[in-house]
Formats: structure tokens, C-alpha cells, sequence
């Protein structure tokens, strides 16, 4: 720790820092990120409950890829480096679930660099008692495959579509899926598109409020 460094100071609920030297750290000043190398987090004072993590990248190399580490899981979820990402988790009555190092995040060299995709119009909207997902890309090339995932309290989301790419490398491309379970109150989307080599992006949520 140095005087670029700032130290985190803890409060009465949830703390989140970066752990380095068994310190602590709100603010880490460290030389630009290449491949391999890993961010480790200091989580404390959780509850049982559901939480989410909001990453929101800048300045990064867009030829990495982050990978957050979950140890309690095992589980390993890519973030963007490029566009934010939301990854949920949930502390239950385990005490593994609450261990103070149980994330770190590990950078990686993408196989296939940034993802081409370029969303020119992304919404959602009210179709009579359904809800049509629209979006246009510009450009596919190297994408494999889009998923349409769903919430409801925004927090937890599930898959509720699978569209493969049409395969073209220029011009203006639409797709649309049509949700039949709509559900009264907030309706949360979002969509995912996955490269050939597996890297994923995340779009913006979108939001539609049913009845009333």
C-alpha cells in the first residue's frame, strides 16, 4: 500500500474491498491489467439474502475478458470488460457462503477479441397480454447464438429464449422473440450474445410494467 492506494474503511453493514498485503483497499493503484492477473475481494459483514454485483468497465483492453471466481460455488462467470455486467449470488445459512475471500476476479486473453455485435436498437414493449423482445445488430460476425433471460425483482434472472444468428457480417439484422408468460407488475429483460469461442456480452436491461 502506497499514497496512491486508499484504504477501506468499514462501516455498520456490507463492506467491499480489494485485498492486497492482508490490507483492505477502496482504491488500488496497480499497473494497467494483462492477462493472468487477478483481483481478489474482501467481502464482509453480509446477511443472508440475495445480492448482486454491478461491474462497469472502463478504459479496460478490450482483448481481455474477466472471469469472477466464486469459491463457494465454483462457479466461474465471464464479465465484460467492455459493457457492464450484473452477477447475482446469494449468502444462505452456510458459513462458506459468507467467507470474506470468496470472489476474486481472473483475467484472461479472448480467443476471439471483442465481440462484433453492435446493437443499433434494442426494446421491449406491450403486445395485448404478451411482451415482444425486439433487437437489431449490425454486424455478426464470429457470434454464435443470443439468449433472451428474464426477472422479475431485476436480481435473479432465467433463460426464457434461445435465437441463433442469421450468419451475416454486415447490414442491418432484427430479431424478436414474443414472452406469452408476461407477469402483472415488472417484467425484466435482457439480452445475452455469445461468441463461437464462448465470451458473452450482456445488453442494457430493459423494463415493462404490466396491468394497472
Amino acid at each position: 500500500m502506497d499514497e496512491g492506494d486508499a484504504a477501506k474503511f468499514t462501516n455498520i453493514k456490507e463492506n467491499l474491498g480489494l485485498m492486497r498485503d492482508t490490507k483492505s483497499l477502496a482504491i488500488e493503484r496497480r499497473p494497467i491489467i494483462v492477462a493472468d492477473d487477478t483481483l481478489f475481494f474482501r467481502l464482509t459483514k453480509t446477511t443472508q439474502r440475495k445480492y448482486q454485483f454491478q461491474f462497469e468497465p472502463t478504459n479496460m483492453d478490450p482483448l481481455l475478458i474477466g472471469f469472477l471466481e466464486d469459491n463457494y460455488t465454483g462457479i466461474k462467470t465471464p464479465v465484460s470488460l467492455t459493457a457492464p455486467t450484473s452477477v447475482n449470488f446469494i449468502v444462505n445459512g452456510d458459513a462458506k457462503s459468507a467467507a470474506v475471500d470468496r470472489f476474486r476476479i481472473v483475467f484472461k486473453t479472448s480467443g476471439a477479441g471483442p465481440l462484433p455485435v453492435t446493437y443499433s436498437s434494442i426494446k421491449a414493449y406491450q403486445q395485448k397480454e404478451d411482451i415482444m423482445i425486439d433487437w437489431t445488430v449490425e454486424n455478426e460476425l464470429n457470434t454464435d447464438r443470443y439468449e433472451v433471460e428474464k426477472s422479475t425483482d431485476g436480481i435473479i434472472y432465467k433463460k426464457v429464449n434461445t435465437t441463433n444468428t442469421k450468419g451475416m457480417t454486415s447490414n442491418s439484422i432484427n430479431y424478436k422473440f414474443l414472452d406469452q408468460n408476461a407477469v402483472d407488475g415488472n417484467n425484466f429483460y435482457r439480452i445475452l450474445s455469445y461468441s463461437k469461442t464462448g465470451v458473452v456480452e450482456y445488453s442494457r436491461v430493459l423494463l415493462v410494467k404490466m396491468g394497472k
